[in-house]
């Protein structure tokens, strides 16, 4: 009888020590990967602060005129620097008309101001994303929907006018 009793204690106790051990090791593990995680915010956070230091740097170096906003010949003139095109590619962004990236920055005041410059350039960087698009589809909906609309109008303003010489035909036609 002793013989099964200290069979069962073994067994229990190895047990025992098996599962405390697993939980350790996963204890280990979560924190690592908790740890993990947090230096890679830190790491990102680090990243966005420093891109968004350059940005403003580019701004200032490109705002010659010193009055806080540029101009089309201002960003342009930013633009034929190697280093601040090689910044920009590695933003994801591509320049390959200073124009067409003024007009995409510039919010048709004809400037283009610091904060436009630096939010605008942060948008602009890499792949498009969902968030960006979803807004971007529901105005090209509604914009549809407008044509639409004016198509209908415009067919139902040319049925109108092409029934008004049949009209006054037959008034001409019962007058007599």
């Amino acid at each position: 009888y002793y013989g099964l009793f200290f069979v069962a204690y073994v067994t229990a106790i190895v047990f025992a020590l098996t599962r405390i051990v697993a939980a350790l090791f996963l204890k280990e593990t979560l924190y690592q990967a908790t740890a993990t995680s947090e230096i890679m915010v830190r790491d990102k956070k680090k990243d966005v602060d420093q891109m968004m230091k350059k940005l403003h740097a580019i701004f200032q170096e490109a705002d010659i005129s010193g009055d806080g906003v540029l101009n089309q010949d201002e960003l342009a003139q930013i633009l034929t620097y190697t280093n601040v095109r090689m910044l920009l590619a590695k933003l994801g962004i591509d320049v390959v008309d200073s124009q067409i990236l003024f007009e995409t920055l510039d919010d048709g005041s004809g400037e283009i101001s610091r904060h436009m410059f630096v939010t605008g350039l942060k948008r602009l960087k890499g792949e498009a994303r969902s968030i960006d698009l979803v807004p971007l589809v529901h105005k090209i909906q509604q914009i549809l929907e407008h044509c639409k609309i004016m198509q209908k109008s415009l067919q139902t303003k040319q049925a109108c006018e092409s029934d008004i010489p049949a009209v006054a035909r037959r008034k001409e036609g019962f007058i007599e």
